[in-house]
């Protein structure tokens, strides 16, 4: 039998591109690697070779940025 399958199928669907990311955020790709590698901006993670953010990591990160302001 095969191993289910316990991914939800949403998951795959919350998640974002770098370009995507900066585009809802109003930032240039540079902006968001300088970020990252200052430990700034939102979370993201490598899934292969290609950094994927969350959508909702990312609005918690907005969230944040407005409740420190």
């Amino acid at each position: 039998a095969a191993p289910e399958d316990h991914r939800n199928p949403d998951t795959l669907s919350q998640l974002m591109t770098l370009p995507e990311m900066c585009e809802e955020l109003g930032i240039t790709e540079n902006t968001a690697y300088y970020w990252r590698q200052t430990g700034k901006g939102p979370k993201g993670a490598r899934i292969g070779k290609n950094l994927r953010y969350r959508r909702a990591d990312v609005a918690a990160w907005v969230d944040k940025q407005f409740a420190n302001a």
